[in-house]
């Protein structure tokens, strides 16, 4: 099996009801991140759950939209 580069894990820091997925998944397929969903708007997680996969580097911008990804699910969740 080919590596398919750098990238990073979503997780869940507590429970709730994830949302805006449908906002972030297109924002990060432009900018050149291939995306693996687990969850999607609506589905209950818990603790730890795997919300998704970031594949790619995005021109060397893997760690700036990580953060950026993580705050803006976390204002869509409250």
């Amino acid at each position: 099996m080919k590596a398919l580069g750098p990238g990073g894990i979503i997780k869940s820091r507590d429970e709730g009801i994830i949302a805006g997925l449908r906002f972030m998944i297109p924002f990060l397929k432009y900018l050149g991140f291939e995306v693996i969903t687990y969850k999607h708007d609506s589905d209950v997680i818990r603790k730890g759950d795997v919300i998704m996969e970031i594949i790619g580097d995005g021109g060397g911008r893997l760690l700036a939209v990580e953060r950026l990804t993580l705050n803006l699910l976390s204002s869509f969740l409250g």
